[in-house]
């Protein structure tokens, strides 16, 4: 029984740290503007809906973005 309760927890466990990876955004401005044109090319119509869906602050990333040389084109939706 207590194993049965040890593998249950490691198994939440494993999801949990599964679900923090998939979740974390690159910290590289480069390395960023590539993931979410990616992202918003294959996935989503908007930055704001990609924001929603991550629960990120938009704001915050144009900014991130705009201070290594990028900016939003909203009419293709991508960073250039």
């Amino acid at each position: 029984m207590v194993e049965c309760r040890q593998t249950t927890a490691r198994a939440s466990h494993a999801r949990a740290l599964q679900k923090e990876a998939v979740n974390m955004m690159p910290q590289d401005p480069m390395i960023l503007a590539s993931y979410l044109n990616m992202k918003l090319r294959d996935e989503y119509p908007s930055l704001r809906e990609f924001c929603i869906a991550h629960d990120e602050d938009e704001d915050a990333l144009l900014e991130k973005l705009s201070a290594a040389g990028f900016r939003y084109d909203e009419s293709i939706c991508q960073f250039r």
